[in-house]
């Protein structure tokens, strides 16, 4: 059995609020959910005694007309007959008759001032019972939109993170693109180095090389430098003979 059940079960019953608070508290059901079951029996209790106000209004109108008619039928009655000077007495007691109908005119007036003052707290009921019937949608609403902004945080931290990945990449790009070249430039200076020491060993390796293809005119050069210049004989010239020259006629 439910709150709501409880609470107008013990109001039929005639138990005051207090005790049923009590017994709903024990039975360990939350003061909100309390609450909420205490204002809707108060709203229901205050809708039924309205509804039975408005059948009880609905029925005296019908009723009220009918002795107005039965007064308002005696005056007309009096005029057509003729009577003597000595029966205006019964006239005067025919106003007090229709001066005896008033007051329950004047206490329907005050019957529709409480309807009109009722309306007002029905009114206050009925937005009561629609707040709390769309209390539940509401709350799905309250969700649903928590949910699309949290959905909404989670793609923004994604998206940022995503951009955080992409700026690390390109940096790396460029980190390893820079390295490329410093490596390219190291090779190329290797290169200049390696080419500079082949040079310079080759002119150091050429002149050994000279020296060991032509050791004995080395040797002939220091002896004939070293040795006196009498002990070799004069180079003899033999005569150079001439050749005779051919006559060449000159043909016409």
């Amino acid at each position: 059995m439910g709150a709501l059940e409880q609470v107008t079960k013990m109001r039929n019953q005639g138990v005051p609020d207090s005790d049923i608070i009590r017994s709903l508290t024990q039975q360990k059901i939350s003061p909100r959910e309390i609450n909420d079951a205490m204002k809707q029996a108060q709203i229901k209790d205050a809708v039924s005694d309205f509804d039975n106000e408005d059948l009880e209004q609905s029925e005296m109108p019908e009723e009220a007309p009918a002795p107005m008619e039965q007064e308002y039928e005696t005056p007309e009655e009096q005029d057509y007959a003729p009577a003597p000077q000595e029966e205006y007495p019964p006239q005067e007691s025919g106003y007090s008759a229709q001066e005896q109908i008033y007051p329950p005119q004047s206490s329907a007036y005050a019957e529709y001032s409480q309807g009109g003052t009722d309306t007002d707290t029905v009114i206050e009921i009925a937005e009561q019972i629609f707040s709390d019937k769309i209390r539940k949608p509401q709350n799905q609403i309250d969700a649903v939109s928590e949910a699309a902004a949290m959905l909404q945080s989670k793609l923004e931290n994604v998206s940022e993170r995503l951009k955080k990945i992409e700026t690390i990449i390109d940096k790396l790009q460029i980190a390893i693109l820079e390295k490329i070249g410093s490596y390219g430039q190291n090779l190329e200076g290797i290169k200049k180095e390696m080419s500079m020491m082949q040079d310079s060993f080759s002119k150091m390796v050429s002149p050994q090389k000279e020296s060991k293809e032509f050791p004995r005119e080395n040797k002939a050069q220091q002896e004939y430098a070293s040795a006196p210049q009498e002990e070799y004989p004069a180079k003899k010239e033999f005569p150079r003979e001439v050749k005779p020259q051919k006559k060449i006629s000159a043909k016409r």
